[in-house]
């Protein structure tokens, strides 16, 4: 065993470390052994123990040693082995958010379809087949979107294109079809329109029950920010907003607090005078209230001083639209697509546009735009005239 641990980094699986410098792992187990009731520790840190996988069957080789019981010859490595060394060696660079949506596809989209595959085994005729599985799953009775099936494929291309490299096979991804949808591509409106998203805030503001979650909503409105970057906010991010803008770069990912962003995209985003203005008047009642979250740090905390929830707004979203006479079901993730869709209208350069509300491609800006019928008919105006005929 290392004299250093601190050499030693722990992996997301049970009793596995990962040196820091070097490509080799070691394995701690503990456990009981029958023919005493003892609790042993064993350590086994051969430097021939390169890989995940490796570690994994190391751990389940001691665990067997232990309690007595015979120790089976290694399996030929599925898809399913192999993926828990290739995620934990992707995950080390990926940002939180999209390691997770990796391993959510990986076991609900991918292993079991081509997870019991040997690994030298894969074809392009499997890749095929998965397309094809991919086809024929709904949701609620619907077919996936289009964008859906392909975040799956761009989780299966580097997985795949890793391992033909690791065991010396064709590229099984090479000349497969992108899977295509049967889902009608119309889809509903997500977004409001200026006057629309004005009557809802101010009908927010007006109501005496609502008008304490005003800062947090005009904030989402009027920058563009995630429901979950706005609740990770602190004071230090926001104290020189005039000058520089509000700093982005915390999130909450499953209540917790995290030191990056949904994409790892570190930005300041610009705040006009009526979110500047809102949030002082926050930062004010909150010290006349002497309310509990003041210590935490955050700028929007609960009442009870804790990070807030992703349906903390629901209620006060609900009855503003009714207010407001809006039918369509509001949510913050409505509220940053209006953002997104009507300076897109406006023709913002997409790196201003980008920038300020952190997507990390041009390809994600447009997947979120919708466009109103509204601009849609100033456009026409502007190129054939009131009528269409010139």
């Amino acid at each position: 065993m290392p004299r250093q641990m601190d050499d030693w980094i722990k992996t997301n699986e049970p009793c596995v470390y990962q040196h820091k410098t070097e490509t080799r792992y070691m394995v701690i187990v503990r456990a009981t052994t029958p023919k005493t009731g003892k609790r042993v520790k064993r350590t086994r840190s051969d430097p021939t123990m390169r890989t995940m996988e490796q570690a994994i069957t190391a751990r389940e080789a001691i665990k067997l040693e232990i309690r007595g019981e015979q120790v089976a010859r290694p399996s030929r490595p599925t898809l399913s082995s192999y993926s828990l060394e290739w995620i934990a060696r992707r995950e080390q660079w990926l940002a939180h958010g999209t390691a997770r949506m990796y391993r959510k596809v990986l076991k609900h989209k991918i292993l079991p379809v081509l997870g019991d595959i040997y690994c030298e085994s894969i074809e392009r005729r499997d890749v095929e087949d998965w397309v094809a599985w991919c086809e024929r799953q709904t949701r609620s009775g619907q077919p996936y979107a289009q964008a859906t099936m392909r975040s799956w494929r761009r989780v299966l291309t580097p997985l795949l294109k890793d391992l033909a490299i690791d065991y010396g096979i064709p590229d099984p991804t090479v000349r497969v079809r992108q899977a295509k949808s049967s889902r009608r591509r119309v889809r509903e409106i997500q977004t409001l329109t200026v006057r629309q998203l004005g009557k809802l805030l101010e009908a927010v503001r007006t109501d005496e029950r609502r008008a304490q979650r005003y800062a947090e909503l005009v904030t989402l409105a009027y920058t563009g920010m995630r429901s979950g970057e706005l609740w990770a906010l602190h004071w230090e991010d926001v104290e020189r907003a005039a000058i520089e803008g509000i700093h982005i770069h915390r999130s909450i990912s499953e209540g917790v607090i995290r030191d990056e962003t949904k994409t790892g995209w570190e930005r300041h985003a610009y705040a006009p005078e009526i979110v500047l203005e809102a949030i002082t008047e926050h930062r004010q009642n909150m010290i006349r209230k002497q309310h509990r979250g003041l210590s935490s740090g955050l700028v929007f905390p609960s009442n009870e001083g804790t990070p807030r929830s992703s349906g903390s707004l629901r209620k006060v979203l609900d009855g503003a639209a009714e207010s407001a006479g809006i039918e369509q079901r509001v949510s913050p993730q409505v509220f940053r697509r209006t953002f997104n869709s009507r300076m897109a209208e406006s023709a913002v350069q997409d790196l201003v546009l980008r920038s300020q509300i952190g997507h990390s491609s041009s390809e994600m800006t447009r997947h979120y735009f919708d466009g109103h019928l509204e601009a849609k008919a100033r456009a026409y105006e502007q190129v054939f005239g009131v009528g269409g005929h010139t």
